[in-house]
This record gives C-alpha cells, sequence and structure tokens, in this order.
C-alpha cells in the first residue's frame, strides 16, 4: 500500500483480490486525459460540450489495453472476468459476445460460466460464492434476466440473509438477492447496494 501523502498526489485505481491494493496509472491512462469533445455555445450563452462517443470509447479501450499489458509486464498478473449465464437467451447470448469481443481486444481473461434453466436459486448462489471466493476472479457479472419461474430451493448457509428464506414451489429466482451477493468490491455492473450508494456520494458532488 502506497503512504497516505503518495496516495493523495497519485492517480490510482483499486482492483480487489490478488492484484494489488493500489494500482497506480499511468498519466496518459488518466481518465482526466481524455478527449471529450467539442465545446459549442447555446442559446442561453452558456457552453455545452458535444461528446464524441464512439471516439471516446475507442480511446478508453486503447488506454486500458495498454494498462494491462503494463501490468502484465509489471508484474505478470491481469485481470479476469467471469460471466454467470443461466438458460439460453438469445439477447443474452448476443451480450456476452459483445462483452467477449471487448475483453478479448483489451486483454482481459473472461470466462462464461452456465447454468440451466432450471438451476435453483441455491445453486446460483453457491456458484457465485465460488467466484467470491476465488482470488483469481477479479470480477463478475450475472447475466440479466435472470429466468423468472418457479424453483425448488433458495437459502445459502453461508449467509444468514438467505438462512432463513422460506424454499416453496412458488418461489422464482429473486434477481435482488443474487446481485446484493456479490461481492461489493468484484461486482462489475455496480448493482450491489454498497456500490450503489457510493455512486450516489459521487454523483451529489457534482
Amino acid at each position: 500500500m502506497l503512504p497516505q501523502k503518495q496516495r493523495e498526489n497519485t492517480s490510482c485505481t483499486f482492483l480487489g483480490p490478488n492484484l494489488p491494493d493500489v494500482w497506480v496509472l499511468s498519466e496518459n491512462t488518466s481518465p482526466h486525459t481524455l478527449t471529450t469533445g467539442s465545446s459549442q455555445s447555446v442559446d442561453d450563452g452558456h457552453s455545452a460540450t458535444i461528446l464524441e462517443g464512439t471516439s471516446i470509447a475507442t480511446e478508453i479501450k486503447l488506454k486500458v489495453a495498454e494498462e494491462i499489458s503494463r501490468m502484465k509486464s509489471e508484474i505478470g498478473k491481469f485481470p479476469k472476468l467471469v460471466m454467470v449465464l443461466v438458460g439460453d437467451r438469445r439477447d443474452s447470448h448476443r451480450l456476452i459476445d459483445v462483452k467477449l469481443e471487448a475483453c478479448e481486444k483489451v486483454g482481459i481473461e473472461i470466462v462464461v460460466s452456465k447454468l440451466p434453466e432450471n438451476c435453483t436459486q441455491k445453486e446460483l448462489l453457491d456458484v457465485v460464492s465460488s467466484f467470491n471466493d476465488d482470488k483469481d476472479v477479479h470480477g463478475i457479472v450475472v447475466q440479466l434476466p435472470l429466468p423468472q419461474r418457479n424453483v425448488q430451493g433458495g437459502c445459502h448457509d453461508s449467509d444468514t440473509k438467505f438462512r432463513n428464506m422460506a424454499s416453496t414451489d412458488e418461489e422464482h429466482i429473486d434477481e435482488e438477492i443474487i446481485m446484493n451477493f456479490v461481492s461489493p468490491e468484484k461486482d462489475v455492473d455496480g448493482f450491489h447496494p454498497l456500490n450503489i450508494g457510493n455512486l450516489a456520494i459521487i454523483v451529489s458532488r457534482y
């Protein structure tokens, strides 16, 4: 961990398990160096910035690829993302294909963990739990929507929040429970309540 004074003066990002507590970004990778677009005046006299979405996305991908390449050369490690897919929805497959391509281009290892549509909530929680505990996994995405149908099971012994849940044939897989069970440090989508709260705090500052 960097000393407090150095952390305050350095652009850095927290990476999570099995990677440095703090990874110092190179100057050209800082988000503050991104080209945001052109500035134009509007009718009320204020200026507005027109964002060039495609060019900004390309620039971000290039910077991420450079940073991951530097990470591999300096510490011999790189991020690993796990996608959890339940069922066989075509739209979910298309979204995952897009993410697979994007991760491959920047050097992120990605693994797709597939479960059958008739899996129980407990089985899904067990899979998520295994990735929460895996130090070689740095990010988790549970592909939504989850199947909305009746299942059996639904409690997870490792967490009292789920231990006392009633399991009936009328119960479907609860997306909120699944999203809340993903480790906040590995929650790529940012759906965990802790991450939503942190985002709200950041937005409120602007």
